[in-house]
C-alpha cells in the first residue's frame, strides 16, 4: 500500500506521457521491465569482481610470502636432520621437512589458481573497458554489420 501511495504521482506521469496506447495500464509494464532480481546482480556484479581481484590478489601475496619462507627453510636446512621425539609414529628424521614441503606444495597450487582467477578478473575487466569506451576498429566492425537498406534491419 505504502508503495503504491508513493508513487501513485509517478504513475499518473507514465500514464499521461502514454496515451496512445489503448487500455495501458502501469502493471502492464511489469511484463516488459526485467526482474529486481536481474537489476540487483546487475549493480553488485562490478563490485564482486573487484572484491575477487582484491581477495586473490592478498592471497597472491601473503601466500607467496609464506612460499619463499617455506622455501628458504628447505633450503637453508636440507642437509639438516630435524629430530623430534614427540612423534614416533612419523619416524625421527626430517619429519618438518616433509611438512614443510607439503606445505610448500599446498602453497604452489594456491599461488597457480589465485594467479589465473586474477588473470580471469583482468581479462573481464579489459572486456569490460572495451565495450564501455570501444575503439575505432570495433565501431567500424560494428557499423559495417549494420544493413544500408532499413527494409533489411
Amino acid at each position: 500500500e505504502q508503495v503504491k501511495e508513493a508513487t501513485a504521482d509517478f504513475r499518473k506521469a507514465i500514464e499521461d506521457a502514454l496515451p496512445e496506447i489503448p487500455n495501458f495500464s502501469f502493471n502492464d509494464l511489469s511484463r516488459f521491465a526485467p526482474e529486481a532480481s536481474l537489476l540487483l546482480a546487475g549493480l553488485v556484479a562490478p563490485l564482486q569482481l573487484n572484491f575477487l581481484h582484491a581477495e586473490n590478489l592478498a592471497r597472491l601475496g601473503f601466500s607467496g610470502a609464506l612460499f619463499t619462507a617455506d622455501l628458504l627453510a628447505l633450503l637453508v636446512d636440507r642437509n639438516q636432520i630435524c629430530r623430534t621425539e614427540s612423534w614416533d609414529i612419523l619416524g625421527h628424521d626430517h619429519v618438518l621437512h616433509n611438512f614443510v614441503s607439503v606445505d610448500m606444495l599446498a602453497l604452489g597450487f594456491t599461488l597457480l589458481v589465485s594467479t589465473q582467477c586474477l588473470l580471469d578478473c583482468q581479462a573481464t575487466f579489459r572486456e569490460l573497458s572495451e565495450m564501455e569506451n570501444p575503439t575505432a576498429e570495433a565501431s567500424a566492425a560494428a557499423a559495417a554489420d549494420i544493413p544500408e537498406d532499413p527494409e533489411e534491419a
